[in-house]
């Protein structure tokens, strides 16, 4: 698996503890948690529909975007989970996770 395969995975952890009929308290969806703003986004530059329960799409999403932000999988990790000062945090429970999983 590749350092962003380990993150998504983590990310997956975080989000939904891998739980991909999850539903989060914004609508969010899947085991990816994936907000009906970035589905609509990934729709306008992608002219493709996905399926947030689908842990297929979720996976195919998320690299989608990981790749438009570089090999830096801190960085990707925040951009996730949106801006502002509550990425550090949510970072350092997908390091937390990521770290467990990785060197395990």
């Amino acid at each position: 698996m590749s350092d962003i395969e380990f993150l998504y995975y983590a990310v997956c952890i975080v989000e939904s503890n891998l739980d991909s009929t999850a539903i989060g308290k914004n609508n969010d969806r899947g085991i990816a948690q994936i907000t009906p703003i970035l589905e609509r986004d990934y729709f306008n530059r992608t002219g493709q529909h996905i399926d947030p329960f689908s842990t297929k799409d979720s996976e195919k999403v998320f690299m989608y975007y990981a790749e438009k932000r570089g090999p830096e999988i801190e960085r990707i990790a925040k951009k996730w989970n949106g801006s502002g000062p509550k990425t550090e945090i949510y970072w350092q429970k997908v390091e937390k996770v990521f770290n467990k999983i990785y060197y395990y």
